[in-house]
């Protein structure tokens, strides 16, 4: 497309085709890309640096917020908690009201055992009486 002074005459005023600069423009000659224009910008594309997502920049104080508040609510816990009390184990070692439990028991589950003997294989009435 070649620009002639009336292509771009927008306010109607007629100075513009007597202007020395249009004469001049209208013998240049047209630009060209030179042999090498392609490598050039694709090894320039190559070079610049990434830039992140927009979307990244977007969220980004988002999880730093979210992150100092969780760190916040960690800390009020563990700082402002009772930690539960601790009760000792009770071991009854060579007590005779836990071996008369203990006997108690055994008898109970062989009375129970005697009434539904066909429930119990032979293996497990052995286990029960001890042999």
């Amino acid at each position: 497309m070649k620009i002639t002074p009336d292509s771009n005459n927008l306010d109607g005023n007629d100075s513009w085709g007597t202007d020395d600069l249009w004469d001049l423009l209208g013998k240049a000659p047209p630009p060209t890309a030179g042999p090498r224009f392609t490598e050039c910008v694709t090894r320039a594309a190559r070079l610049l640096p990434t830039s992140r997502p927009w979307w990244r920049h977007a969220f980004a104080p988002v999880s730093i917020t979210a992150a100092a508040a969780a760190a916040i609510i960690l800390t009020m816990l563990a700082v402002f908690t009772e930690p539960a009390p601790t009760v000792d184990p009770v071991i009854a070692v060579n007590s005779t009201a836990a071996e008369e439990l203990a006997e108690l028991a055994a008898a109970e589950t062989l009375s129970a055992a005697a009434d539904h003997l066909d429930s119990f294989s032979d293996r497990e009435l052995a286990s029960l009486i001890g042999l």
